[in-house]
Order: structure tokens, then sequence, then C-alpha cells
């Protein structure tokens, strides 16, 4: 499969139109704290605009627009909740922009952010651009190991011998018409993984993905241990729906998984920390976050499992690794 990302013309990559769209659910004074970075970034309002998406109608409109909408072009759109990546296509198709920049209502950015989107956009045109997310809530275990499991997969670490596979869609760049032409999220995937299928379709139609930590934002999701294994159970689940994806697409009778060195040196990237009580703490949580991420996986694997024996249809892809 082949598809063909018209990108921008050269001049036009010199001043970028930009739409930043923003999921959110139920989280009005992050969703505030996120447009208030926003307005102090001082974007201009004839190359961009701001599209919230409030999944559940929770967002009090009238508000958010009389205080917002003076600094920067606002628009808010409502729907019932269907999940980010529904409220991301939504957000996509309403939006003007030649480049989509997707964050979530739980980060803030830099006052020179509009600078990094430039930057960013003129060094990658036509490819998919993920930068750096930091989080800002260091005193929070919690947040500061899940973050670091993510920034460990998704900045090149995991596999030093090839270039990042994903991006997590919380400070993600793509162009428009190319995020049209591959069809979006998947609006299958209603917590999780959703960022890593979009990746994985754009490369394989013939894009390129493009790390630059400069594009930096800054990540408040606070949690508690409850909410912490939510996450990375989540995580487990949407990563089987991207392994069974992924099989289909490339007609595989083996779901690929990664290998134990992957997961060693997770570990070993999630220890370095400067005093030894911080780094037991980060590796307690970092073993209990691939635990929850395994039982997400093999819940969902045994529920597919029953439901196809039932239904008498054919099985998923066996998980293991790929016969050679």
């Amino acid at each position: 499969m082949q598809a063909f990302f018209y990108g921008p013309k050269e001049d036009s990559v010199e001043k970028p139109t930009v739409s930043i769209i923003i999921p959110t659910y139920r989280r009005p004074a992050l969703l505030k704290k996120c447009l208030a970075s926003i307005a102090a970034a001082r974007l201009p309002r004839a190359r961009s605009e701001v599209i919230v998406i409030d999944d559940g109608e929770s967002v009090s409109i009238d508000g958010l627009l009389k205080k917002f909408d003076p600094l920067f072009r606002l628009t808010i759109l409502r729907q019932r909740q269907a999940g980010p990546s529904m409220a991301r296509n939504r957000g996509a198709v309403a939006a003007k922009g030649e480049y989509l920049v997707f964050l979530d209502d739980d980060c803030q950015v830099p006052p020179n952010w509009w600078l990094q989107i430039k930057s960013a956009i003129r060094q990658h045109p036509q490819a998919i651009i993920g930068g750096r997310i930091v989080n800002g809530l260091r005193a929070n275990p919690y947040a500061a190991t899940s973050q670091a499991l993510i920034d460990f997969i998704c900045s090149g670490r995991a596999h030093s011998e090839r270039p990042p596979t994903f991006f997590t869609s919380n400070n993600l760049i793509i162009p428009a018409t190319g995020f049209h032409n591959i069809g979006g999220f998947n609006p299958r995937y209603p917590f999780a993984g959703d960022d890593r299928e979009v990746c994985y379709r754009w490369r394989r139609s013939g894009g390129k993905l493009a790390y630059v930590p400069d594009l930096m934002v800054l990540h408040f999701h606070h949690m508690n241990l409850a909410a912490f294994w939510r996450q990375h159970y989540r995580y487990g689940r949407g990563t089987l729906r991207y392994h069974l994806n992924r099989a289909r697409y490339e007609s595989q009778r083996y779901i690929e998984l990664e290998s134990m060195t992957f997961y060693l040196n997770l570990l070993i990237y999630n220890c370095r920390r400067p005093s030894p009580i911080a780094r037991r703490i980060r590796l307690a949580l970092a073993l209990i976050s691939q635990f929850a991420t395994a039982m997400g996986f093999v819940t969902l694997y045994l529920q597919r499992l029953f439901m196809q024996r039932r239904n008498n249809s054919q099985g998923d892809p066996i998980c293991g690794s790929k016969p050679q």
C-alpha cells in the first residue's frame, strides 16, 4: 500500500498555518491552565487556531470563549463521550491549518512554543513530528515513572539501532493532508494505543517520523497508585490491539513481542536516579507498570479468544516470535 503525502509548498513551510487540537473530558481546571499557557505563547492569529473538543459535554463554553477567544482563535466543539481518538478526528475534520498539532488538556506549553513549532516544521515539513514531554509533577513518583517509561520507548532508547517508531499524541505534529490520507486515528482504540497505530500506518504508507526534542511541553498528569495501574493496564490492552492489527496488515500468523533485553533495558533506564531511595521506588513502580500492562494484554486476549470460540470465528494471531 502506498499513500502520497501532498505536503505544503516550500514557501508555505516558512509561514505554516497550524490547528492545535485538544480533546478534553471533565478536567476544566487543567484545560484552563493549558489554554492560558497557549495564550502566553502569543500565537499569530492569522496563522493558527485552537480547537477544543469537549468529549462528554462537560465544559463551560461561554466562559472559555469569553476569556480566551480575544487572545487566539478558539473553537469549542461538543460531542457525546466517544473517547479521545474520535475527539481528535472530529477536531481534525474541522481544522483549517496545513498542520495538525495534537495536545492534551493536562499539558502546558512554554512561551516560545510557536517558535519551536515553526522550527520543527521547517526541518521536517512532511514528517510526523514528535516532541519532548517533560513531567511537570516531579514530586509525584507515579507521574515521573510513567513519563520515564514513555520517554524510553519514544525517544529511540529502546532500539538504538533504529529510529523511533511512534510518538505519543500529547505533543504531536502531523501534516493535515497526510493525516486524512491515512484515515486519521483509529476509533477502536478507546483509551490507549491510537498514537502508536497511526504512526505505524504512516510509516507503512511511506511517511517518516522525526523526533525534535526542542519541541517541548510540560505534562501535569496527577496520579495515585490506582490511576497508575489503570493507565498501564489500558496500555496493555492498546498494545494487544496494535499487535493484532499489525499482524493482519502484514499477513502474519504470529504477534511479534519485544525481547527480554528490551524489558531489562527499560528497568535499567528507570533506575537512573541520584538517590538509592528514588531508584528503589522507580524500580518498584516500573515493575508494577509492566505487570499491569501484561494483565491488560492477557485479559483482552482471553476475552477475544472466548468471543471468537463462542462465535466459531477465526482466531487472532498467536502471541510469540515470528518464525525465522
